[in-house]
């Protein structure tokens, strides 16, 4: 997988996530959420591995916690 590739990938799953930007941001706190949106409306063409692989990671806690959700609320 290309380094181009795995940036539209994630701003896929970012797109998906519209609205809950600010809830992505809390699952990583290097990440702000003007860094986080300018990625997501294409300001930033170019972020450093790093960054992209924090986002990556905050995503991945963001998706987990969502499929934990309705577990949660049915068992209570």
């Amino acid at each position: 997988m290309t380094a181009e590739h795995l940036l539209q990938m994630t701003i896929q799953r970012l797109h998906a996530h519209e609205g809950q930007y600010a809830e992505i941001v809390r699952k990583a706190p290097e990440i702000s959420y003007s860094w986080l949106t300018k990625l997501a409306n294409g300001q930033i063409k170019n972020p450093t591995v790093s960054s992209l692989q924090q986002l990556i990671d905050a995503l991945d806690a963001f998706e987990d916690e969502q499929c934990m959700e309705p577990q949660q609320q049915g068992s209570a």
